[in-house]
């Protein structure tokens, strides 16, 4: 009855801030945590947008559903930053959807990593920009030699459609675009997570998209000729990119701040670093962490260690070898982090799911979340992993929800997800029976020489 009750507040958009009165004055509300606000305004250079109303999308099938629902009602625009299409039934579903969009007159502008795009497939990009969409490859702007330029990528996701009833409404967080991140497993077995993929996204509407909106264009105007700019008609009053705004529910009162990593802006932007550094040194009971790589850099390990020296409790999921789409390197650099942790309290989980067939067509089991959730009053999800590829080399999407109701309902979500079949305890015995003296040495060699790039 109480998570209904969560998820219910949840998709009305109204915080409860008797639960934010006792427990989250230090992070917002009370006097210590407007204090910390007013800095990470600062520290940022972002602000805090109230009245909006937001949907975690946790289940790949709801995501899918409110996914193609926003291309459906769109009529004007429809702006995708994504890191690749991939060709598949669900790629090539939403590929044909986009196409149908244009060709009924709807403004369809994508951006996408061309180096992420090639290793799944160049076809349906060169399809969609013959059907007259406009498909833009992000290239970086200021690498500084070939070997930066190689590294320097876009992991921005994010989906802003117009929307006759609210003006705008956006799914942005982790998911790209195929049977990887929207598609369920063939006839999965009693306890088994349904989803090939782990995900989450948020359903957002109200005043925070303008920053969406702002973002998308500056980064889809820096890759196009002066001739190809999206801007608004000075003839015009309103810009059709920034109709006016509403919520489902008039009352929506939740707060969500916006912040971006643009590792190619000179100098560098790193704000989404700054958030997690300073969310968890703020933290005081809980910290909870989904990501698929745990790779964390030195100043936020330092962070992870003090919080826990403090009395915080630590809770980590991440991926186990067989669901890790990087491999060997990653997962054992990952590993290399945990022993530490473990020994001073932390609580590490592995989503450990073996791969199916399907059609012929082996799929990793991902667990693709990424998501900090602190004290349970704060969430943080979007497009960031917890590696170095995020820290220094990715553009980046972070998303942070001042709210309670949010953030107790995503730590229920993870509570959920270790129940699920498949997840393992990472502790001293699991090392014995899963850990080899040649494991242990590669997983130094790997943290020392190649944690900045994984």
């Amino acid at each position: 009855m109480v998570k209904k009750l969560g998820i219910a507040l949840l998709l009305l958009g109204i915080s409860s801030a008797s639960v934010a009165e006792q427990q989250c004055q230090h992070l917002y509300q009370g006097e210590a945590g407007e204090a910390f606000q007013a800095q990470l305004d600062e520290l940022t250079q972002t602000s805090r947008y109230q009245n909006n109303e937001v949907m975690s999308l946790t289940d790949a099938n709801q995501a899918y559903t409110e996914y193609t629902r926003l291309i459906r009602q769109a009529r004007d625009h429809i702006h995708i930053y994504t890191t690749v299409i991939e060709d598949n039934a669900i790629g090539l579903e939403i590929a044909t959807q986009l196409v149908n969009k244009s060709l009924e007159g709807v403004d369809v502008n994508i951006l996408y990593s061309p180096t992420a795009q090639l290793a799944s497939s160049t076809t349906i990009i060169t399809a969609m920009r013959n059907a007259g969409i406009n498909v833009q490859a992000y290239t970086p702007q200021n690498s500084q030699d070939f070997f930066t330029g190689l590294l320097l990528g876009a992991n921005k996701k994010v989906l802003i459609a117009d929307s006759e009833s609210y003006g705008l409404e956006a799914i942005a967080g982790g998911r790209n675009i195929g049977s990887s991140y929207f598609a369920d497993v063939p006839e999965p077995q009693e306890g088994e997570f349904n989803n090939i993929w782990r995900g989450t996204d948020i359903l957002i509407r109200g005043p925070v998209l303008k920053t969406l909106v702002d973002d998308f264009l500056y980064s889809f105007n820096r890759q196009v000729g002066e001739e190809n700019q999206l801007t608004c008609d000075a003839e015009v009053d309103t810009c059709r990119y920034y109709p006016t705004l509403s919520t489902a529910n008039p009352e929506a009162n939740t707060e969500i701040r916006i912040v971006n990593n643009e590792p190619d802006e000179l100098p560098a932007i790193t704000q989404v670093n700054t958030l997690y550094a300073e969310l968890i040194d703020q933290a005081t009971s809980s910290i909870e962490i989904a990501t698929p790589y745990f790779i964390p850099d030195q100043a936020l390990l330092d962070r992870l260690h003090a919080a826990l020296d403090a009395g915080v409790e630590v809770t980590i999921l991440t991926n186990a070898l067989a669901s890790n789409i990087v491999g060997e390197f990653s997962y054992l650099t990952s590993a290399y982090y945990w022993p530490a942790l473990i020994a001073k309290g932390a609580k590490i989980y592995l989503w450990n799911m073996p791969a199916v067939n399907d059609g012929g067509k082996t799929w990793l089991r991902a667990m693709d979340a990424k998501t900090l959730t602190v004290d349970q009053c704060v969430y943080l999800t979007g497009s960031w992993n917890f590696n170095g590829r995020s820290y220094q080399w990715s553009n980046e999407y972070g998303i942070v929800v001042t709210d309670p109701t949010v953030a107790m309902t995503a730590s229920e979500q993870l509570q959920q997800d270790l129940t699920v079949t498949g997840i393992e305890t990472v502790n001293s015995l699991w090392f014995l029976l899963n850990f080899t003296t040649n494991d242990y040495t590669k997983a130094y060699l790997y943290a020392t020489y190649l944690s900045d790039y994984l």
